[in-house]
């Protein structure tokens, strides 16, 4: 029997993407919530099962890293992982660590990191969810 892992939930325009993201996800036991836009993820955010989220930095509607701040100021906080192009600058990358982020991956990066990026924090869930 394999391990189930948290919900992760993915913002990136590209449908391609998120089909390889989401299958990536599934295969190491994270169930995926899949969103074209950071609208699409506004309309279903109070629902969410998702632990954390992994935002690309271009979005058609615009920079991912605004998104996620803009969230904050409305209270909305969830552990963040940027996925950027290699064309982003640093001070992209900085301005997405000051969100707090907990990782930011240009690409090409190997999966592998992102995936323990992410048993790192469902295990930090899960520990802190099984405090009473």
């Amino acid at each position: 029997m394999s391990t189930k892992y948290p919900v992760v939930a993915v913002i990136d325009h590209d449908l391609g993407v998120l089909d390889a993201m989401t299958r990536l996800l599934s295969t190491h036991g994270f169930d995926v919530e899949a969103y074209v836009s950071p609208s699409r993820f506004l309309e279903g955010v109070v629902t969410t099962q998702a632990i954390c989220l992994i935002v690309r930095v271009q979005l058609d509607e615009g920079c991912g890293v605004e998104f996620v701040r803009r969230l904050a100021i409305r209270g909305i906080t969830f552990p963040v992982i940027f996925i950027g192009g290699g064309s982003d600058t640093m001070e992209v990358e900085r301005r997405g660590r000051e969100t707090g982020c907990v990782a930011f991956f240009r690409k090409p990066f190997s999966s592998y990191l992102l995936i323990e990026a992410l048993y790192d924090l469902a295990d930090c869930y899960a520990a802190r969810c099984s405090v009473v």
